[in-house]
């Protein structure tokens, strides 16, 4: 059976964007995958997928570091008081490591899954400084997805 696979983003510098391409990329050799923003995206979209991947950068929300990006907050609690028991999900994020909470978005995104009862099937991503190590967070993106592409069932 084909599984249907969303990728859901947020990005501010396009980072985010780019490497959730690249997982599209890597996992349609073998699925059906759409990559959406996540401001574009209901809970509703997600009935209609058997994997979901959330992807954010990490950011500064109300003098706090370690969020979400605004659009992917949104999406987060436009979905909170759904419960999605029977989806295969992932997750990843670019944040920088000079910061106290690398990638915090990606811990965040984690809880998420867990609150709306989707399973995790492996450890999430978190790609440091992007656009400054660009061919080696490329190729990291492309070995997780390739790991992720054996993960699901």
């Amino acid at each position: 059976m084909t599984k249907n696979i969303l990728i859901v983003y947020a990005s501010n510098s396009g980072s985010t964007f780019l490497v959730g391409e690249i997982i599209a990329k890597t996992l349609s050799e073998k699925y059906k995958v759409d990559l959406k923003k996540a401001s574009d995206t209901s809970a509703d979209d997600l009935e209609k997928y058997d994997v979901i991947i959330l992807g954010s950068p990490s950011w500064s929300v109300l003098g706090k570091e370690a969020f979400p990006q605004e659009t992917m907050l949104a999406f987060m609690e436009r979905c909170v008081d759904r419960k999605f028991l029977d989806k295969q999900c992932a997750a990843f994020g670019c944040g920088d490591s000079a910061y106290t909470l690398f990638c915090g978005a990606v811990n965040q995104l984690e809880r998420f899954i867990m609150q709306i009862k989707g399973r995790k099937i492996m450890e999430s991503l978190r790609i440091d400084a992007y656009y400054f190590k660009l061919k080696e967070n490329e190729e990291l993106a492309k070995q997780w997805a390739g790991e992720l592409l054996k993960k699901i069932v």
